[in-house]
């Protein structure tokens, strides 16, 4: 490959990922900040993603994540060609008409035959054919998967074994599950690709399928270090009564909604400081689920609900908050969940799963994290973080660590 730091002559690469922005989430946002590395880094990248209607409904979108994509970054977008879920009978075939089942269950097969990823793997043979063509017509050095899902990882190494292309796959948002999704073909990509994880415990699962690729594993946090970016100012500190809390659900983790909003009205019960605080809670709940229903009934205890807001617009929310509370999965990598920690108030953190090794929630000591889901714990927490001296918050911002992960690349190339 060619030195991605800008040697005699331009890279050339190819990124394949599910979501991008618009796209709000933290596999959108880990890819972002990937891609504009790369661009800055003086290769010419072509981003190959889905147009992806589950992808807005369950995620949303942020127009302001987009402006973290250089505007010579490329990206081509595939349609989600996804008839199983289109449920205008109008607009349904003829043989589907007849038998829905059985056209489903026929459709079904033909998608695991491309690839064995049920709500993925159907999209596999256009984003080969895609890959394939920039690849051919305009040439190729460096071809990265953004996983999961995993049928990027097997287009991915197709590409790069067809050009000769260095291969790197980022174990950005993956599960243990994941590892099983793709067979040989994914075990293959994994043993001759230089591998990137978020976090530890990404390493910790990969270790358990192969453990020769985790140990040459390369971390590579999702952005967040310990020193303020040049220029960055504190956040403004203000004592707001009614005392305002803000609760963040991250969107794989509505299934713990419920529990908080028992411990935050237990807490509300027991100490008069929340009496009459309010409980903004910002996040994008599921319609199918109880969520929405619970916020209207937890309005008269404070809670209110706020729409998500903009990546642009969080350090704004975060100034008129005097607690946060983070609902996530403690066993995933942190992603945006980490933004919070620049807020520069306490943190509760609410998480039913136990956290993975280097969390960066963790580590902070303005965090307090609830040791379960009961009402006493969750008010425990809330007790703990109130009783900390804000003046003794220090706040923690982004700082990309994708630079660092570029110049590995090159020095393991100049090795070879």
């Amino acid at each position: 490959m060619r030195s991605v730091g800008g040697g005699a002559a331009v890279s050339r690469a190819v990124v394949l990922g599910w979501s991008v922005p618009p796209i709000d989430s933290s596999l959108s946002r880990r890819t972002a900040d990937l891609v504009a590395a790369l661009s800055d880094a003086g290769c010419l990248v072509t981003v190959i993603t889905v147009d992806s209607p589950a992808a807005v409904r369950d995620d949303g979108l942020d127009p302001a994540l987009a402006r973290r994509i250089p505007d010579d970054v490329r990206i081509i977008r595939i349609a989600d060609d996804h008839p199983d879920e289109l449920q205008r009978i109008d607009r349904w075939s003829y043989e589907r008409a007849l038998d829905p089942a059985g056209w489903r269950d026929e459709w079904l097969a033909r998608a695991a035959a491309q690839f064995d990823e049920p709500g993925f793997g159907h999209v596999h043979d256009r984003l080969r054919e895609e890959a394939l063509r920039v690849a051919d017509t305009e040439g190729v050095d460096l071809v990265v998967a953004v996983a999961a899902p995993m049928v990027t990882v097997a287009v991915a190494a197709d590409v790069s074994a067809r050009h000769g292309a260095d291969l790197v796959v980022d174990l950005a948002r993956t599960t243990g599950g994941d590892f099983e999704i793709g067979g040989q073909r994914v075990r293959d990509a994994l043993s001759r690709a230089t591998v990137w994880c978020p976090d530890e415990g990404t390493r910790a699962r990969l270790r358990d399928v192969d453990p020769t690729a985790a140990e040459r594993a390369l971390v590579v946090p999702d952005g967040f270090g310990t020193e303020p970016e040049p220029g960055a100012a504190l956040p403004a500190r203000r004592e707001h009564w009614p005392l305002r809390v803000g609760c963040f659900v991250e969107p794989d983790a509505w299934s713990a909604f419920v529990e908080v909003v028992e411990g935050w009205i237990a807490a509300r019960a027991v100490y008069p400081v929340l009496t009459e605080a309010i409980l903004a809670v910002f996040g994008r709940p599921p319609a199918a689920g109880v969520a929405p229903s619970v916020l209207a009934q937890a309005a008269p205890a404070g809670v209110v609900a706020e729409a998500s807001p903009s990546v642009d617009d969080l350090p704004e929310v975060h100034r008129g908050l005097d607690l946060v509370v983070v609902v996530s999965r403690g066993d995933l990598p942190a992603g945006r969940t980490a933004d919070h920690l620049a807020a520069g108030v306490p943190v509760v953190w609410c998480t039913a799963q136990q956290p993975g090794p280097g969390h960066p929630f963790e580590e902070a000591s303005q965090v307090v994290r609830a040791a379960d889901l009961t009402p006493q714990a969750i008010t425990d927490a809330i007790r703990a973080a109130l009783a900390l001296d804000p003046a003794t918050v220090v706040p923690t911002w982004r700082v990309s660590a994708w630079p660092a992960a570029l110049e590995d690349l090159d020095a393991k190339e100049d090795r070879r």
